[in-house]
């Protein structure tokens, strides 16, 4: 199924309209994250931020008429959010209840 149909059943509800987004776009999301956190774990849970803020807000989804460029905007809008809460790739940082460190 093309992007905008799964838009359109993910507007509806549909967790399977989901599932084919994240599979279609993670990678490439996970490497527009990496490119801006320059770390692993970080690069992931900002990917994974950002589809589940898509299905929170999936009901006031209609006025995107490009799923792709949403995405792609998110991801990194939310890497930069993540720089902004002055994360290093050089200290331990936490995101949520987890902390990591990365590059010591």
């Amino acid at each position: 199924m093309n992007p905008e149909g799964l838009l359109n059943k993910l507007i509806t509800g549909d967790e399977n309209a989901l599932r084919q987004l994240f599979e279609q776009y993670s990678q490439r999301l996970y490497h527009v994250a990496y490119y801006y956190l320059q770390a692993k774990e970080p690069a992931e849970e900002a990917v994974l931020d950002v589809f589940t803020t898509v299905w929170k807000k999936r009901e006031s989804l209609g006025h995107i008429k490009t799923i792709e460029q949403y995405l792609y905007t998110s991801t990194k809008n939310q890497a930069l959010h993540y720089l902004r809460r002055n994360y290093s790739p050089d200290k331990t940082y936490e995101i949520g209840r987890a902390s990591c460190r990365e590059r010591v």
